[in-house]
């Protein structure tokens, strides 16, 4: 279980990433 929680916590920090890199219209909005 632990080893699935990390891996799912670096797709979440990996895809929080990618929205900072290329933000979406809905973040510009903000």
């Amino acid at each position: 279980v632990r080893n699935n929680k990390s891996l799912y916590d670096k797709q979440i920090h990996f895809a929080n990433s990618l929205l900072r890199v290329v933000p979406t219209k809905d973040q510009t909005n903000d």
